[in-house]
Parts: structure tokens; C-alpha cells; sequence
């Protein structure tokens, strides 16, 4: 995605090893941060470390 000054401002991607949950990773190119978040199979995310995780579906 590029940010105002048309540089690329980070870069993401895919886990499709297998069925079931995938995982997504993210790196700011800027800011070196980079994180990866697991998703289903509808690609609604279901953890993002260190901010919070879907509760289980009873």
C-alpha cells in the first residue's frame, strides 16, 4: 500500500499451507514493525498478537 509520498509502506503475506486457520503477515517498511495474524476460513481474524483474540464460539 503506498503511503503519500508514493512509497511502498508495507507488504503482506499468505500462509495457505493447508485447511482451516491461515496466517497473514504484515511488515511496515517504514517502521520495521511486522506482525502476523491468524484468520479462518472466511478470513475474519482470529488473533492479533499482543492486541486481543476472538472469543470461542460456545
Amino acid at each position: 500500500m503506498p503511503n503519500r509520498d508514493g512509497r511502498s509502506a508495507g507488504s503482506a503475506s499468505i500462509d495457505r499451507g493447508s485447511n482451516g486457520p491461515r496466517r497473514y503477515r504484515f511488515e511496515n517498511l517504514d517502521s520495521g514493525y511486522s506482525v502476523e495474524i491468524l484468520v479462518d476460513d472466511a478470513g475474519l481474524v482470529l488473533e492479533y498478537p499482543d492486541l486481543w483474540a476472538r472469543a470461542p464460539n460456545p
